[in-house]
């Protein structure tokens, strides 16, 4: 929840340019609107760079399968998407860090659960991946 923070420690500095979040509980929609999910997050770096994290919303639509980012009306169901933020735009060299830590600032609050789900954590470390 609130003030609790995930830490990952490297065993040697490693290269980090983005790092994708899925901010809830991705075994089904249902489980996914009962737990707990993260609205923002702060992020810091062992080289000492802070990063301000907003997780939208992702819809989809139930009659047809469609999704969109923006908010929708009632026929829209909120579901889990992993969201991508930039350390080190393309073309600039990664961040090298020894650790980085995810502290939880503001939640979306689930319909059952008072957990706070995350899903996965990626780390890419370049750019030139085929992403």
């Amino acid at each position: 929840g609130i003030g609790e923070a995930i830490r990952i420690d490297f065993s040697s500095p490693q290269p980090v340019a983005v790092i994708s979040i899925s901010p809830g509980y991705e075994k089904s929609l249902d489980l996914f609107a009962k737990n707990s999910r993260i609205m923002r997050a702060l992020l810091s770096l062992s080289d000492g760079s802070p990063y301000q994290l907003v997780f939208r919303k992702h819809f989809y639509e139930l009659s047809d399968g469609k999704q969109s980012w923006q908010r929708m009306n009632s026929r829209y169901q909120e579901i889990n998407s992993p969201q991508m933020f930039v350390l080190s735009p393309d073309g600039q060299q990664p961040k090298v860090v020894r650790w980085l830590e995810l502290s939880i600032v503001e939640t979306v609050t689930g319909s059952k659960y008072q957990d706070t789900c995350i899903s996965r954590i990626d780390i890419t470390p370049r750019w030139d991946m085929n992403f």
